[in-house]
């Protein structure tokens, strides 16, 4: 189980949800318009291994300012240290997750193999 949301303090979102993840747990953070923005996710094994953040943090090639870290250890591990936000108690699962593309791109460059 991964913690899935945005973090943007300045703009006032907050907002996420506990969700199953075939991965690892996840999580990006950069400046966006003077904004200290977090986003978490459940990533690919892959896109973390690419970005050399496999249980660690890393920033990104081609963008020092984003740091990506991913982590499999516990539920809701890519909170770890975040005690601004609360985990809220995941809602029964009763169908399958969607499938999105997903992937890493700095400057129209992929960093990671893209995919599904």
């Amino acid at each position: 189980m991964c913690y899935v949301g945005i973090n943007a303090p300045k703009a006032g979102v907050n907002v996420g949800a506990e969700v199953p993840c075939n991965g690892m747990c996840a999580s990006l953070n950069a400046i966006v318009n003077g904004d200290n923005v977090t986003t978490f996710q459940c990533a690919p094994t892959s896109v973390c291994k690419a970005l050399v953040a496999y249980n660690n943090c890393s920033t990104l090639n081609g963008d020092r300012e984003v740091t990506g870290c991913c982590c499999d250890g516990f539920n809701a591990c890519n909170l770890a240290g975040r005690p601004d936000i609360v985990v809220p108690t995941p809602a029964p699962v009763s169908e399958y997750p969607i499938s999105c593309w997903t992937g890493v791109y700095v400057n129209n460059k992929p960093l990671s193999n893209p995919g599904y």
